[in-house]
């Protein structure tokens, strides 16, 4: 079994984006009552519970279970993905914020796996003609890197030097997230709960990853998409310092030279081997530039659903 699980905070733009994405998934794959849904909402103060609860009276037939989470206080990223992690019932889940949208590959199959999906997910814009305009050459950059380093060591170094995964794209093992030492990890800790994760799961546990370069995930870049006051952009500077502290003691390093050193490493590594992977990478780059057409298709046929179903609710 599989669970779609959606982590909201103010999200009544595009939640039910995110929701028809999730129908497109399990009509189109034949998942019906195969998969359950869990919403953890952290208080939004807009009107996304009031669209979620809409939905949900039209659609939760197609799941063999759903749950909607909603806290009585906002507490932030990190303790939302704590309720979130703590309610999922299914050996397999992908958890993504409530603005991003399911790309329309079979993602119930491909994240039903017990190691660890190192996945990449392509940024949208609306407010381009194409909305994939934005896309930088270090998109496929760190694709590069990643073929030519696929173990554990290599991203632990790569995650300690600053470096960040893509979140969205990634998929874990349920144990892994339900073991109560990774709390300590997330002490003091409030927004940002994806390098502290990632950290614990290459420092701690034995794993064996699969790297997936198919975008099953699109990512909205648009500014504005989650309310933020000056407190929160504030309070998310002082998580990066406590997270860089945390890194660093636990490694038994003083400094952050050692982060230069690092990024030397990994740069020279990366240097060094590029070229035996320059033509199969060149060839994959190539082949997602060629469905940028399609997917921004699947982008309108999605925002057309949920525009259908909000003009007529």
């Amino acid at each position: 079994m599989f669970t779609f699980s959606i982590c909201t905070y103010n999200h009544s733009k595009y939640i039910i984006q995110h929701l028809e994405s999730i129908k497109y998934i399990i009509n189109e794959y034949s998942h019906e009552q195969k998969t359950h849904l869990l919403i953890c909402d952290d208080y939004s103060t807009d009107d996304t519970i009031y669209k979620i609860e809409k939905w949900l009276d039209k659609n939760s037939d197609i799941f063999k279970k759903h749950k909607l989470v909603k806290s009585k206080i906002n507490q932030g990223t990190v303790s939302n993905f704590k309720t979130l992690i703590s309610n999922i019932e299914t050996p397999y889940f992908k958890l993504l914020a409530g603005d991003d949208i399911y790309n329309k590959y079979d993602v119930v199959n491909r994240y039903s796996s017990k190691n660890l999906i190192v996945g990449f997910s392509l940024p949208f814009n609306l407010s381009k003609n194409n909305y994939f305009e934005d896309i930088q050459s270090n998109y496929f950059t760190r694709q590069r890197m990643f073929l030519l380093n696929n173990n554990s060591n290599f991203f632990k170094k790569y995650i300690i030097a600053n470096n960040s995964l893509s979140a969205p794209g990634m998929g874990y093992n349920i144990e892994w997230l339900k073991d109560e030492d990774l709390n300590n990890y997330f002490n003091e800790i409030k927004y940002i709960e994806d390098r502290p994760l990632w950290y614990f799961i290459f420092k701690n546990k034995k794993i064996n990853i699969e790297l997936e370069l198919t975008p099953y995930v699109l990512y909205r870049t648009n500014v504005g998409v989650t309310s933020k006051s000056s407190k929160f952009h504030q309070e998310y500077l002082n998580d990066l310092k406590k997270i860089d502290k945390l890194f660093f003691k636990d490694t038994g390093y003083a400094n952050k030279l050692f982060k230069k050193l690092y990024f030397k490493i990994l740069f020279n590594i990366y240097k060094k081997n590029i070229f035996s992977y320059s033509k199969k990478i060149s060839r994959y780059e190539s082949n997602i530039k060629s469905n940028f057409t399609e997917y921004q298709k699947h982008i309108d046929f999605i925002i057309n659903k949920a525009e259908g179903f909000e003009s007529e609710n």
